[in-house]
């Protein structure tokens, strides 16, 4: 399956296309993905992960087509 990732600063960009799309196992966990991104899980709980959207735990079941968003908790403006 194909998910869009929109990747955090220091995600590895080694596994995307060249329009932000991973391959993955049909039935990959949100984890999964973060693992094939080289995102550490430490690092992972200090970022609001979205698919489609919407906060999603590590245990999500990405599907076809899914977007996949990171952001800081805490951020300056």
């Amino acid at each position: 399956m194909l998910v869009r990732v929109f990747l955090p600063a220091f995600g590895k960009l080694d596994k995307l296309d060249e329009r932000g799309w991973l391959q993955l196992d049909d039935d990959a966990l949100l984890s999964d993905l973060l693992r094939d991104i080289k995102v550490p899980k430490a690092l992972a709980k200090l970022l609001f992960v979205s698919v489609n959207g919407e906060r999603a735990p590590l245990d999500t079941v990405l599907k076809d087509r899914d977007v996949v968003s990171f952001f800081w908790f805490m951020t300056g403006g």
